[in-house]
């Protein structure tokens, strides 16, 4: 192990440990400490599967020794960073005491249950003549989205308890599960558990145990399955993924003359999952060897991205480059395409704007956390809940880059609108038509 990366893991550390402090360990409720975490995984944890797994990793081949450590060093000045500006700018409250009742800030949860149920079972069936976009925008965007709020609003709908708080995440981690995306399953049960930690149910890790065995067994039964049938994605109806998931975990425990060759493709699956260095390594060396940061353009393709289809049919067409974060900044730096690379939030910050930018950035976004975190304590409205979902999911997609915090705070907007409607029809059905005046003011 080198120095730059030994410096680089023991900053990391370092700034894992002042965040951890700072929060007096309760990082599930804090967005700066769950960001810090996010990031070691990424750019920490990356290293230490790497020495564990050697030889899984075809992102390595593309990079030298030397470029990935010098990357990790940077990179963990820039957590560091991150971690001192947030702990500095973190003002903590005093907290209050909530029960169930003060927490109903989410529609009835059976309305957003039929709003679920359709979009659903659209993303487990045959994607007909849809195409990809929509199939996966409905599946990450929709679905995924609805189904959380859903079991959210079920969490809070009565006494929160720990009993019910366990049923909402395995009923959530089975439905999702079918759309054959390790993500929507294990990013929806964080983002879970952080907003119940917000609103008060304390769990102890031990009585988390039996659901992370068996949200473990979720994904790699996926992983399994993608190696068993050849393809990334599930595909066809309900039926069918649910055949090809039987089909996978039967390989899992032996059923499959093929077991061992599907261990060692679930090896080659999860080993460059949180593999964030090897992208900012690539963007390091072409910096090193004289080439510009791509400044603005990577944003302005976010922006472009997140225009409504039918305010611009075509935003589609042309070159990726023009609506694809990560596309703009492969083209941009010479990379070749038509890989499937790994960016972090970090990542693309320094693309973007160099070092500088990216120490920069970090304090930026540190500052950003504290803030909101601030604003969401003790806030149990509406609004803080919706905005407490969509901040924790944009950390812990770290990977889709600074286009998640876009395409998330358009989703944002919908959801507003959504919940409102549902609202408004659960309170006419209350009062049987009669609106109260300031009945749907949405506080915060």
């Amino acid at each position: 192990m080198s120095l730059a990366l030994f410096s680089g893991l023991v900053l990391q550390v370092v700034a894992l440990l002042i965040v951890i402090a700072r929060v007096r360990g309760r990082w599930f409720t804090h967005l700066g400490a769950l960001f810090v975490i996010v990031a070691c995984v990424y750019h920490g944890l990356a290293e230490v599967l790497e020495a564990l797994f050697p030889g899984h990793n075809d992102y390595r081949l593309m990079v030298t020794r030397d470029a990935l450590d010098a990357w990790v060093a940077m990179v963990g000045i820039g957590i560091l960073v991150f971690a001192l500006t947030y702990s500095l700018c973190l003002r903590t409250g005093r907290s209050q005491k909530t029960d169930g009742p003060e927490l109903r800030v989410l529609p009835d949860w059976r309305l957003l249950l039929i709003l679920t149920i359709p979009g659903y079972l659209l993303a487990i069936s045959d994607s007909g003549g849809l195409s990809n976009y929509w199939v996966v925008g409905l599946s990450n965007e929709f679905t995924s989205v609805i189904t959380l709020l859903t079991g959210l609003a079920y969490l809070c709908s009565s006494q929160l308890s720990r009993r019910r708080l366990i049923l909402v995440l395995v009923a959530q981690s089975l439905a999702l599960m079918l759309l054959g995306e390790r993500s929507a399953v294990l990013f929806s049960d964080i983002v879970t558990l952080c907003m119940a930690a917000r609103w008060g149910i304390r769990v102890r890790w031990a009585r988390l145990l039996p659901l992370g065995i068996l949200v473990a067994l979720l994904l790699v039964t996926i992983s399994a399955t993608r190696v068993v049938t050849q393809n990334h994605n599930l595909t066809g109806t309900a039926s069918d993924r649910l055949s090809s998931l039987t089909e996978g975990f039967g390989s899992l425990v032996g059923l499959s003359p093929n077991s061992s060759a599907v261990y060692e493709g679930i090896v080659d699956d999860f080993a460059y999952r949180v593999d964030g260095n090897s992208f900012g390594a690539m963007l390091y060396t072409r910096q090193s060897d004289g080439w510009a940061p791509a400044g603005f353009g990577p944003l302005g393709s976010d922006l472009r991205l997140i225009v409504p289809s039918f305010l611009n049919p075509n935003k589609l067409g042309g070159d990726s480059s023009t609506v694809e974060e990560k596309a703009s900044l492969v083209a941009h730096y010479g990379l070749q395409e038509g890989i499937d690379y790994i960016i972090t939030t970090l990542t693309v910050v320094y693309g973007c704007f160099g070092a500088t930018g990216l120490f920069l950035g970090a304090a930026l976004l540190g500052v950003f956390f504290a803030a909101a975190d601030r604003w969401l304590a003790n806030r149990y409205t509406l609004s803080a809940a919706l905005i407490g979902i969509s901040a924790v999911t944009c950390i812990v997609t770290i990977e889709q880059g600074l286009r998640v915090y876009f395409v998330t705070a358009r989703g944002l907007l919908v959801l507003l609108a959504l919940v409102r409607i549902a609202q408004l029809i659960g309170m006419q059905q209350k009062h049987g038509g009669e609106r109260a005046d300031g009945a749907f003011r949405v506080r915060g």
